[in-house]
Parts: C-alpha cells; sequence; structure tokens
C-alpha cells in the first residue's frame, strides 16, 4: 500500500518492470509510487527530506548499478554493503561501490519471511529513538557498523530468502498486481492524483 504520514520508509520500484531500480526512501510523509522514473522518485524524496539508501547494488535486474550510483551519488545517502539475499562475491562488489563513491554504508536482512528478520543489522553510533533519529542518523553519515548473525541457521535461511524471490518476481503475479492501475503503489492509482503522471513508465 502506498507510504502513510509517518511512514518508516519504502522501496520504490523505478523504471519498467523489466528494467526496475530499486531505491529505499526513509522518512516519508507522502505517498510515492512504484513505475515511476528514478529521477522521479529522487526529486519527491528530496521534497520530503527523506534519507535516500541504495538496497542490494548491481544484483540481477532490480538495483541501482554502479552508474547510476555514481550519477546521481548528491542523493543518496548510503549504500547496502550486506544483503542477506546476495552472494558473498556480490556484497564484496557493493563494499567496493561504496568505498569508491565515498558513501556510507548499511545493512539489511531483506527479510520477505519472517524467520529471517534481525539476520543483518546496521548498528549507529548514536542512539537511535524515533524515526527523524534515524533520518537524520543516514542523512548527516553518522559512523555505523553493518553487522550479521554467524551460524548454520543464518545461511539456511539466506538459501530459502533467495528461492523466494522466484515467487515474488513472476510476471504473472506482477502484472496482476502492480501494471493493472488498480494496485495502490501504481503511479495511475487514485490516491496520486495525478501527481506523478509527468515522471510515470506505465
Amino acid at each position: 500500500m502506498p507510504a502513510r504520514s509517518g511512514s518508516p520508509g519504502r522501496e520504490v520500484f523505478t523504471g519498467t518492470w523489466r528494467n526496475r531500480q530499486h531505491i529505499i526512501g526513509v522518512g516519508l510523509s507522502d505517498p510515492i509510487p512504484d513505475f515511476i522514473s528514478l529521477p522521479g522518485a529522487l526529486a519527491a524524496f528530496d521534497r520530503q527530506d527523506a534519507a535516500v539508501l541504495v538496497p542490494h547494488p548491481s544484483f540481477l535486474n532490480v538495483s541501482l548499478d554502479r552508474d547510476a550510483v555514481t550519477q546521481h551519488v548528491d542523493a543518496i545517502h548510503a549504500v547496502e554493503t550486506h544483503n542477506f539475499k546476495t552472494l558473498p562475491g556480490q556484497n564484496r562488489n557493493a563494499r567496493m561501490l561504496a568505498r569508491d563513491t565515498g558513501l556510507p554504508a548499511f545493512g539489511s536482512s531483506y527479510a520477505h519471511l519472517p524467520g529471517s528478520v534481525g539476520e543483518v543489522w546496521t548498528a549507529f553510533e548514536r542512539r537511535i529513538d524515533s524515526e527523524s533519529d534515524l533520518v537524520a542518523a543516514f542523512r548527516e553519515g553518522v559512523p555505523r557498523r553493518v553487522l550479521r548473525r554467524d551460524t548454520l541457521t543464518h545461511t539456511a535461511r539466506g538459501v530459502a530468502e533467495f528461492a523466494h524471490l522466484g515467487y515474488e518476481n513472476s510476471w504473472g503475479k506482477v502484472d496482476r498486481l502492480f501494471l493493472s492501475g488498480t494496485e495502490p503503489t501504481h503511479p495511475g492509482n487514485v490516491a496520486y492524483e495525478s501527481r506523478f503522471d509527468d515522471v510515470r513508465e506505465y
């Protein structure tokens, strides 16, 4: 459903389904739909003073690549350097991207299965008591560490999360849920009052 007032954050699918780039806004007060252009999403985040995060860079066909991150580096506050679903080599590449662009890191469980929550996390060197504290920590580049569990269960849960991607990303499911124009995150939904018509992809 669309992000509502006080929503901690939202991962927006920018671009088309076949060429989508995920981007996260933390600290949103107004809804932002999927399937709008990347510049359109970044502009919407900026209007709300949200923290802008790049999840799973260069992962499959659902991510910002190095060129996109470099092009929009001034609008981005952090790059995900450890994602529970991605392979070790992909996480190493993400760490190199963060280093090369000078962007701070963050880590995530990317949990779509309940048991995966808390497998990877970001520990800031500042107390975080509210959404606004979290947004400020990201926007100000507060020092942090990316941590993860290191157990056999952790590995098994990661495999299960990756396998779940096949279900999540089937074309039929997405066509039915997102592209019909009735899904709440479709840019043509009445909730957006045509505000994104100039940047929508569908």
